[in-house]
């Protein structure tokens, strides 16, 4: 629709003596019968590299051949191009939403149509849930040396008993059997059996 012109910079790329056709005279004009396709290619990109309008200049990385021939592959630098971009909701692929744009150009425009592509919305089950923060933990109190004090349970005395034989209470430390009977209770009177204590 555009004869092969870039519709951006209205460069003729692939059109009636365009810069392709020129690009071909070039190589035939410098290269002799039976070279290679990199010797092609070297040639096609010192064209355009030499050209004293920036415009085509830029278009040199661009140029790919093509598949088992020496001539240049149009649509490595005049691409088609959507008007107004897919990605924005609202672009089609009808003819009537196409451009043509050399290589250089689309890539420009393409990169500006990223930047408006707004972000991603996840749904609302998707979304990160803030996380609740635990209280912070109990610093251990230092003691005077350094270390952290350990609680440790308050040992608790034995509960004095009344002797059944010679009424007088029971010394601390004596020690229990079954709960409810003691051995030696009174160190005072000597009993050495077992026996009940008074209260029982």
């Amino acid at each position: 629709r555009s004869g092969g012109r870039c519709e951006a910079c209205a460069i003729n790329v692939a059109g009636s003596q365009g810069l392709i056709w020129k690009a071909h005279r070039h190589a035939a004009s410098t290269l002799a019968p039976g070279a290679s396709r990199a010797d092609y290619k070297a040639a096609y990109a010192s064209f355009f590299e030499r050209n004293p309008k920036p415009e085509v200049a830029r278009l040199a990385p661009f140029v790919r051949l093509r598949k088992e021939t020496t001539q240049i592959q149009r649509g490595s630098l005049l691409q088609a191009d959507h008007i107004l971009a897919v990605c924005l909701d609202g672009g089609s692929c009808g003819l009537e939403n196409m451009q043509s744009l050399c290589s250089v150009c689309h890539n420009l425009k393409t990169a500006a149509d990223k930047r408006k592509v707004p972000p991603p919305q996840l749904p609302q089950s998707q979304l990160p849930q803030p996380q609740q923060q635990s209280p912070p933990a109990p610093q251990p109190v230092p003691t005077t040396l350094g270390v952290a004090a350990q609680e440790q349970p308050t040992p608790v005395a034995p509960e004095p008993r009344q002797c059944m034989f010679c009424t007088r209470t029971c010394a601390p430390g004596t020690q229990p059997r079954n709960g409810k009977r003691w051995r030696t209770c009174c160190q005072l009177c000597g009993v050495s059996k077992e026996h009940g204590y008074m209260g029982a």
